[in-house]
């Protein structure tokens, strides 16, 4: 199923494009404002803005020794620390450049799913980043969920980016977004609007216009971690 995925879908690890002059740095954040009499607008509007937080304070880029690059994210069990990020972006060796803007490791693949695009590799820890966790008891994503994902898409620097819950795609096991995505962002973790880690970003979506390809940035495929998934990541670490 992986290899059908792979050959269908076009993967975002590699970034295809010639790095330019112009670096998306990410620091705004959109302020909704309410007026007295809606009290209860504040607190969604809380949620999204540590939701985003936790996403961008966990994000790296994950790069191969020999060039390309994907996105992942920092986690942590029981004093060990890992980057979990899709597997189509580690298949090819055992060992990674872990990058951050001023910290620069070595991750070792201890981990590939069987059944997702999913994977994880072992790195010391990270003054850089902040660690997330891992949880078992969460809702499924259903149609109209808000989440938000942070990654290194072509030679841009961390973009987070807010998106939807649009449908599934049940023969490549995967949920769809409805936000964007792009080379580079593969790998990236999502998080749901409390702030939990339950997917990772694999694909993006291809259709044809005539005898052209055409990629579709706007319909992100996503795996999401299942139970039996967070079950073999802790007992790897």
């Amino acid at each position: 199923m992986i290899r059908s995925f792979f050959n269908i879908l076009i993967l975002l690890c590699v970034t295809l494009v010639t790095p330019g002059t112009i670096h998306a740095n990410g620091n705004g954040v959109d302020v909704i404002t309410s007026k007295a009499n809606k009290p209860t607008l504040l607190q969604p509007v809380s949620l999204i803005r540590t939701n985003e937080r936790i996403s961008r304070n966990s994000a790296v880029s994950v790069q191969g020794l020999q060039g390309g690059h994907g996105s992942g994210t920092y986690i942590e069990y029981n004093g060990h620390f890992a980057i979990l990020t899709a597997r189509h972006v580690v298949d090819k060796a055992d060992m990674f450049y872990v990058v951050t803007a001023t910290e620069k490791v070595i991750g070792q693949v201890i981990w590939k799913s069987e059944t997702h695009d999913i994977a994880l590799l072992l790195v010391p820890k990270l003054d850089s980043r902040s660690s997330v966790t891992l949880s078992r008891n969460r809702e499924t994503l259903n149609i109209g969920h808000k989440v938000v994902y942070s990654g290194y898409p072509a030679s841009y620097d961390l973009i987070t980016t807010r998106a939807y819950v649009s449908g599934h795609a049940v023969r490549y096991k995967a949920t769809l977004l409805h936000g964007f995505v792009w080379f580079g962002y593969s790998g990236s973790g999502v998080f749901n609007i409390s702030g939990e880690l339950v997917g990772i970003v694999v694909a993006v979506g291809v259709e044809r216009l005539g005898d052209h390809p055409q990629v579709l940035e706007d319909m992100v495929y996503i795996h999401e971690l299942r139970p039996d998934h967070i079950s073999r990541i802790k007992h790897a670490l």
